[in-house]
């Protein structure tokens, strides 16, 4: 009697079911893949302004074809935005309603690009910039990849290009590689940087700042390529803090040509 009265109680027994897995927050973010596209949300958290995205990543919403005449077929590919081989230039501007929103001085522009075939420049990036010497809001280009394929500046100063002035350098560029751009802008200097390192930092107080006239449909902000594929993603924008305007102008302050040597030397070796 005693035996079967266990044995009903074990066969009446409820089963035992596992713990319940703790559900998310309602607010959690889900979880990403990693990725070394820039976080446009990021600067907020460490009291700089909070960064605007530019592209989505999808599709060309808020950029037009630019209408050079010879430009290949825009796409969006794989989250980035791919410029093809044109004659000569391929390229995107930002929409009318983007340009109106847009700083001319005291902000910091970064995206990510890269050469996918040719010879010549993959990102040509125009921005709206400061003409000091004319008193008034103008555009240059910085150029990556060009005449030939390593020359590296800004165009232009006192109407000298990327090859002609104090910005020129060299830097060896593979294809289908990734290169973290950023350009900081002030009214008395630009500086341009590449995956971390100084391109150049150009005073430019008493200068003429413009462009060349082929790029000048990418105003007021455009990225084009020249006889050659390239691609861009992760284009994004914010202002400059009052410190870091500062720490631009100063980094842009003149050369002395009486020492030392350029960072970089027509081979694309650091000196």
């Amino acid at each position: 009697m005693v035996a079967a009265s266990l044995l009903a109680v074990v066969l009446l027994a409820p089963p035992t079911s596992a713990p319940p897995t703790a559900a998310p927050p309602p607010d959690a973010a889900p979880q990403q893949p990693n990725s070394q596209q820039a976080d446009p949300a990021e600067g907020a958290a460490d009291g700089k302004p909070k960064w605007r995205s530019l592209f989505d990543g999808k599709t060309l919403t808020g950029w037009d074809v630019t209408a050079f005449g010879g430009e290949g077929e825009v796409a969006v590919e794989d989250g980035a935005i791919l410029l093809p081989f044109g004659n000569n230039l391929t390229g995107v501007t930002v929409t009318k309603e983007v340009a109106k929103t847009l700083p001319t001085a005291d902000y910091v522009l970064e995206l990510e690009a890269k050469r996918v075939s040719g010879t010549d420049f993959f990102c040509g990036l125009t921005v709206p910039m400061w003409s000091p010497a004319e008193k008034k809001p103008s555009h240059a280009s910085l150029i990556l990849g060009g005449w030939g394929g390593g020359l590296v500046g800004l165009s232009s100063i006192d109407r000298f290009d990327a090859s002609e002035n104090e910005t020129t350098t060299y830097h060896a560029f593979e294809n289908d590689q990734w290169y973290r751009v950023r350009l900081e802008v002030t009214k008395a200097g630009v500086r341009a940087l590449l995956d971390g390192e100084q391109l150049f930092a150009a005073d430019i107080r008493d200068r003429i700042v413009s462009t060349r006239s082929e790029v000048n449909l990418s105003k007021p902000l455009g990225v084009s390529t020249y006889v050659t594929t390239g691609a861009i993603r992760g284009v994004r924008i914010r202002p400059l803090t009052e410190a870091e305007v500062k720490a631009v102008n100063k980094a842009c302050e003149p050369f002395d040509a009486t020492g030392g040597e350029p960072p970089v030397n027509e081979f694309g070796e650091k000196n």
